[in-house]
């Protein structure tokens, strides 16, 4: 798992928005919420912060190059 800073080439307002969705997904979605908690405790809650702007990054450009819907894995692993 790669925990690194979110570069500076892109959108700083996508930065920020990234930044500003945090909280919320980590009151929705329990693997972020998780990944949230695990890291504030290791590293302190801005760091923690950074990494699931990341991941929701992440999860946002999958989505849209993949044309598919958000589906937690919380629900993944219940379907199965």
């Amino acid at each position: 798992m790669y925990h690194g800073h979110i570069t500076k080439q892109g959108s700083s307002w996508l930065r920020w928005a990234a930044l500003e969705a945090v909280y919320p997904a980590i009151k929705k979605d329990l693997v972020l919420r998780t990944l949230y908690s695990w890291l504030a405790r290791k590293k302190g809650p801005n760091v923690a912060k950074i990494a699931v702007a990341r991941r929701l990054l992440t999860i946002i450009y999958r989505m849209l190059t993949e044309k598919r819907d958000f589906i937690p894995d919380v629900l993944k692993q219940s379907a199965a």
